[in-house]
């Protein structure tokens, strides 16, 4: 995770060329990065349960981006990268 951290928010210094800020790669890449929160039993659950289900993953779709924005514009604070490439 903190490789794809690290490259995005190189992508996102670049925004006034790429149009890629923090924001928008937050809400690309959040739910694929950060996945999402499934219950186990989701395949044999009744098509009421599964509803609920989706109910709550889009519920926390916002916190997913948030957290994921955060990774992303606060990099370096968060894992303590000096700003080598070492990639």
């Amino acid at each position: 995770m903190q490789r794809v951290c690290k490259f995005l928010h190189k992508v996102q210094l670049h925004a006034a060329h790429n149009k890629m800020t923090a924001d928008n790669l937050s809400i690309v890449f959040a739910p694929n990065v950060l996945g999402s929160v499934r219950d186990s039993s989701d395949k044999a659950a009744a098509p009421s349960a599964s509803s609920a289900t989706m109910h709550s993953l889009v519920g926390m779709g916002q916190e997913l981006h948030t957290v994921m924005r955060a990774l992303i514009r606060d990099y370096r604070e968060i894992f303590g990268d000096d700003g080598r490439d070492d990639s």
